[in-house]
């Protein structure tokens, strides 16, 4: 092929009549709703192009109230439900796992320390955590992106669970470009801030501490989130000049016990990301580590 065109459908329901009419050849991110129907679609094909899936991160403003408390974000922790989340980005158990491992569970630094709170949820705890840090009733706002069903599902799940536990949330539709702006924004959420926000990386950067976007705590030069701690800092400074794997995978383990400590972010497991595309047009698509290429590829 000698050109490929991207065309943006922020709808849904569009973008699976045009794939099963043959309008459209390809459906990068198809809604897990839809998977069963496009199964069943003469001559369109699901399947998982990347090796490597995606690891959902759900981020906390350190920089602001009422998440510049640590007994705020341990109390997230201990709400956050692996399952319901996962259920709500991909749906099909085929295709996600829970994992507590910050690095992913398929990494050489795979490690369940720190990672208790998410493997039994306890709503009763997070409410003890939340009265410990004084929270008061202040509005929590969590930016949706509406038009990203992989964010949107998560992001509803996340606030119902937050509102069963007594926070105020304020959910915010956004697009997504207006998302990466936003949160972006050392602000107030009051003043065009925000206080959590839910997006994802792929297993392939969660397995190194150095590329993990989530772990990393040096202040305002992290990830949106702006987690600081020395502590954590230092540990992957000393991960990054190991000159052995197990040396690597010790410092990984202690590394991700201060991350759960200070909760950096909250990983939320899983999962594998399939295409849906017209096999009767498109041929010769290749594996790779992560994302989607067109190298190989060949159209009827």
């Amino acid at each position: 092929m000698d050109r490929v065109e991207w065309q943006f459908m922020p709808d849904a329901q569009t973008a699976m009549s045009a794939l099963i009419a043959g309008e459209v050849d390809l459906i990068q991110t198809p809604p897990v709703d839809f998977l069963p129907i496009l199964k069943a679609t003469p001559g369109v094909t699901i399947e998982t192009l990347a090796r490597f899936g995606l690891q959902g991160i759900v981020r906390m403003n350190h920089m602001q109230p009422p998440f510049d408390n640590p007994k705020m974000r341990q109390g997230m922790l201990h709400l956050v439900s692996q399952a319901e989340l996962l259920e709500a980005t991909i749906g099909l158990k085929d295709y996600f796992k829970p994992c507590v491992s910050m690095y992913g569970c398929s990494a050489r630094m795979t490690t369940k320390l720190g990672g208790a709170p998410l493997e039994a949820p306890n709503v009763e705890k997070a409410k003890a955590l939340f009265a410990e840090a004084g929270y008061a009733g202040q509005s929590i706002v969590i930016l949706d992106p509406t038009e990203r069903q992989e964010v949107h599902g998560p992001v509803l799940a996340l606030a119902q669970a937050a509102r069963k536990a007594g926070l105020k949330i304020e959910v915010q539709p956004v697009d997504w470009g207006t998302l990466m702006n936003r949160r972006a924004k050392k602000v107030p959420a009051t003043e065009g801030g925000w206080n959590i926000f839910i997006s994802s990386q792929t297993l392939l950067t969660a397995s190194n501490p150095m590329n993990n976007l989530g772990i990393a705590a040096n202040c305002d030069k992290a990830w949106p989130g702006w987690p600081c701690d020395e502590d954590t800092e230092k540990l992957r400074t000393s991960w990054a000049k190991a000159s052995s794997d197990p040396e690597r995978k010790a410092i990984a383990e202690k590394l991700q016990k201060r991350a759960y400590e200070v909760v950096n972010y909250i990983p939320y497991g899983e999962w594998s990301q399939p295409v849906a595309y017209r096999s009767d047009k498109l041929q010769g698509f290749i594996k790779v580590p992560i994302n989607l290429v067109f190298w190989n590829v060949t159209k009827k």
